[in-house]
C-alpha cells in the first residue's frame, strides 16, 4: 500500500496522513500558506522517504453558501496543494465530498439534512473509527467553521482512501 496524504483543503482544513510500513497515523491542521504546505511536505518526505505517496485531495467546488471571498480563498487553498504536491512528485487523487460521505451517512445527526448534517456525521465518524484523534477532535459537535471540523473531514477522506487501496 501506498504512503497517504488526505486533504480537505478549505479555510480550517486539515491533513491526516498514513505510512503503512511504519503504522503512522497523522493529524495536522493546514499549515495556511505555500510556504507551510513545502515545509510540511518535505519534512513529511524526509522523514519517511520520497517513494510511493498519493494524496488524496477533496475536490470542492464553488458554492453560493460560500459567498465569493471564500470560493476565491478556497480555490487558492487546492492551487496551493496542487502546485505542492506536483513539484514535490506526489500524484493527485481528487476525491468528491459525496464519495467519502457516503461512509458516514449511517452515523447520527441532530439535524437532519444539508450540509451541517453532513459535518455532523463525518465528525461522528471520525471520532468512532480514530479513537486516538478524539481530544483532538473535541467532545461536542465543532462548527462548520472550526478547525476540528477540518480535521474530521481529513479522516473520512483518509479513511474512505484507505479502504479502496486495501482491497
Amino acid at each position: 500500500m501506498r504512503k497517504l496524504i488526505a486533504i480537505d483543503p478549505g479555510w480550517s482544513g486539515a491533513i491526516a496522513y498514513y505510512i503503512p510500513d511504519a503504522k503512522v497515523l497523522g493529524l495536522a491542521l493546514c499549515p495556511g500558506d505555500c510556504l507551510g504546505i513545502l515545509d510540511f511536505l518535505s519534512a513529511i518526505q524526509d522523514r519517511y522517504g520520497k517513494e510511493e505517496w498519493l494524496a488524496a485531495l477533496e475536490n470542492n467546488h464553488s458554492s453560493p453558501v460560500f459567498g465569493a471571498r471564500g470560493n476565491f480563498g478556497l480555490g487558492l487553498n487546492i492551487g496551493s496543494w496542487e502546485t505542492a504536491l506536483s513539484s514535490f512528485g506526489i500524484p493527485i487523487e481528487y476525491i468528491e465530498s459525496k464519495d467519502w460521505q457516503r461512509m458516514t451517512s449511517r452515523e447520527r445527526s441532530s439535524i437532519k439534512k444539508g450540509r451541517r448534517a453532513a459535518k455532523e456525521k463525518a465528525w461522528r465518524y471520525a471520532r468512532k473509527h480514530y479513537p486516538e484523534f478524539r481530544e483532538k477532535l473535541g467532545s461536542s459537535v465543532p462548527s462548520l467553521k472550526n478547525p476540528k471540523q477540518g480535521m474530521a473531514d481529513a479522516l473520512c477522506i483518509l479513511k474512505h482512501v484507505r479502504k479502496r487501496e486495501e482491497k
